[in-house]
């Protein structure tokens, strides 16, 4: 059987499994993984930004407030 097909078998009908796409493959779905995950941390930070700028912006309001309230009983 090595003689009639020579040094490597014959290819089947559904084709060889080619192990570079598979490997690339496999580093596209790690990718898409970390980006991912990068994206969902860069909408997480903003999201943290757009709550502590309302946060600050209710303490200074109520800090004048308290100034005010301060400045008008003494």
């Amino acid at each position: 059987m090595a003689e009639k097909e020579g040094f490597e078998p014959s290819i089947p009908l559904w084709g060889i499994h080619d192990f570079q796409s598979c490997a690339l493959d496999q580093a596209t779905r790690l990718l898409h993984a970390l980006f991912g995950l990068l994206s969902f941390q860069i909408v997480s930070l903003h999201i943290i930004i757009k709550i502590s700028r309302k946060v600050k912006y209710q303490f200074e309001r109520f800090a004048f407030c308290v100034y005010l309230f301060r400045k008008s009983a003494g």
